[in-house]
Formats: structure tokens, sequence, C-alpha cells
């Protein structure tokens, strides 16, 4: 009899075991960990350096095997000139309610921007003149009795000048300083693409796609970007005011970067 019982307790054990590990399975099975896909038109794009990204996202969608059409999460993480000078490449990333994010690359027109050519042009000039000066024979001037006068100079006047000079540079170099200043090397470092952003009520908007970058020295930019934290007002686009955000992210080894202000003003 007590065999018998044993037996049964042994049973019992085994059948919960399997059942522990058929939930696991089924739980692992469903756990949802593929990113969005980005898809293109075949519409051609012609970006200037300097440009805003917007028009970038036109005729490219998302969609998640999960989440069904996630397009509104489509943001341009950089574009960079290819070595020939004519195309660039754009990087687009998007990401589901699981924050599983996924990349995709299109390669489109480039222009320099205007100034980046006129100075070209310039350098293309002057050059010539350049060549054109070396070209022609020296003359040497003939020898004249004139003084040479000398300049006058006023100690006094320059010095105020340069130190009113060096003190505006320094505050200009205080104003710009960055809050990761004080970081740690290990700490991950976040930055918007601007602090404040006006939309009229009941507008939509993606707040992760101002985040124009966020690194570390271990974790990638995948990574990163799944722990994104944003605290603040409690944001409402029905509602007209002013929502101030914060922006800061902790990495897999527990620290936590800079913070980064976006104010959103709803009209």
């Amino acid at each position: 009899m007590e065999k018998e019982m044993k037996k049964g307790i042994i049973a019992i054990m085994v059948i919960l075991c399997l059942g522990l590990m058929g939930f696991v399975g089924f739980m692992k099975f469903s756990e949802d960990n593929t990113p969005p896909e980005i898809q293109f038109q075949d519409n051609e794009i012609v970006y200037t350096a300097g440009d805003s990204y917007d028009g970038l996202l036109d005729g490219v969608t998302a969609t998640d095997n999960k989440d069904g059409d996630v397009t509104e999460s489509l943001v341009v993480e950089s574009v960079y000139p290819n070595e020939d000078g004519q195309t660039a490449t754009i990087v687009y990333v998007a990401r589901d309610s699981r924050n599983n994010v996924g990349k995709a690359n299109k390669v489109v027109t480039y222009r320099a921007a205007a100034d980046d050519q006129a100075a070209t042009s310039d350098a293309t000039e002057k050059t010539a003149t350049d060549e054109s000066a070396d070209a022609q024979p020296s003359v040497t001037p003939e020898a004249t009795d004139t003084p040479t006068p000398t300049p006058s100079v006023t100690p006094d006047a320059g010095s105020d000048t340069e130190a009113a000079s060096a003190d505006t540079t320094s505050e200009d170099d205080s104003e710009e300083d960055d809050s990761t200043d004080d970081l740690s090397a290990e700490a991950p470092r976040i930055k918007l693409s601007t602090n404040r952003v006006t939309i009229k009520k009941g507008e939509s908007i993606n707040r992760i796609s101002y985040v124009e970058s966020v690194t570390d020295d271990k974790d990638s930019k995948e990574t990163l970007y799944k722990r994104i934290e944003i605290s603040g007002d409690t944001f409402d686009k029905d509602t007209p005011g002013t929502y101030e955000q914060t922006y800061y992210v902790v990495d897999t080894d527990g620290n936590r970067s800079n913070e980064a202000k976006l104010t959103i003003v709803v009209q």
C-alpha cells in the first residue's frame, strides 16, 4: 500500500513537471521577438545636406507581425553621404509595441548644401587665380625714399577689446556645456533633435521620434531604444497646454544617462 502511494506521488510530480515545461515552452513560443519590416515605394528621393528629415519619410511604411501597421513609429536615424559624392544612404528605424526595433537602408540622390557648393567654387576659382599669378613674371619694384609710416598703437583700448572678446567667448562656451559632462565613461548618452514641439489639439505625435541619438560603451542602439524612459507631465494630445517631458535611458549594467528635456505645446 505504501509503495503504491509513493508511485502515485511520483506520477503526480512527473505530470506537474511536464505541465510546467509545456507552459514555459508555450510562453517562449508565443513571445514576440520579431521586429517590424520597413517597405519602400518606388519613388525618387533627393536629399540636400542640411534639409529636414520630414520629406524622407514619404512613401515609407512599416508593418509588424503582431501590431500590423506601425508606420507612425518610423524615424530617420541617420543620413550619410556615400563615397561617390552623388548618393547618400538613409537609415530608417521602426519599432513595435514590444520595443522590437527594425532597420532598413535606402540609397537616394544626394546634393551638397549651397554653402558647400559655393565654397568649392570659390576654392576652384582661387586655385585658378593662384596658378595664373604664378605663371606671370615677377617684377621688382623700384626703391623709393618715401619713409614707411609707423602705425599708432593704443595698448589700453586693445587690451579692453581683447578682454571683452575673451569674456564673450567664455560665456558662450559655458552656455553650450552639455549635461553629459558630469557622466561617467560607462554611462549612456541620449540626445534629442529639438527641445520644443508645438502641435494642434488632437494631433498624434510619436515622442520617440525626437530621439536623435542614443549611445553607450557596450549596449547597441537596438537595446538602448528598448530601454528609453519618458517621465514628466502626463501627456494628453486632446487637452491644450504645455507638457514637460524628460527622456533618459538605463543600460544593461544599470548606468543611467543624462536627462534630455522636451517641451510639447498643445494648442
